[in-house]
């Protein structure tokens, strides 16, 4: 039997809400991903930022409202609108392209 807990997902993690199909649950699980690694992102250019001789005050408050509005629709995700689910999907994972695209490493510059 697989332990969850030495797979790094909690025993709740696991547990779909009743009436949750699988594709519904996966989309989920990669709405939450996709802000996870988002804030990553977000975080990683906010210390590449303060760690610079001269941080500009108004790309570290950007990272940081970033990071605060992905958090948020994080915490508002509900398991009862599909729809709204993929579209946080949708755009997390287009947001994260465009960082890469725009510095692939985090170069602590805001998007456009």
């Amino acid at each position: 039997m697989n332990d969850p807990k030495a797979e790094g997902e909690s025993v709740l993690g696991q547990i779909r809400p009743h009436g949750m199909s699988d594709e519904e649950a996966r989309n989920l699980s990669l709405a939450r991903e996709a802000i996870n690694f988002f804030v990553g992102e977000c975080s990683g250019r906010l210390g590449a930022e303060e760690a610079k001789a001269s941080p500009d005050p108004q790309l570290i408050a950007h990272w940081r409202e970033e990071s605060r509005l992905a958090a948020e629709a994080r915490r508002f995700l509900q398991v009862d609108d599909p729809h709204g689910v993929q579209a946080v999907l949708d755009h997390y994972n287009r947001r994260l392209r465009e960082l890469n695209q725009l510095h692939p490493h985090g170069g602590g510059d805001r998007p456009t």
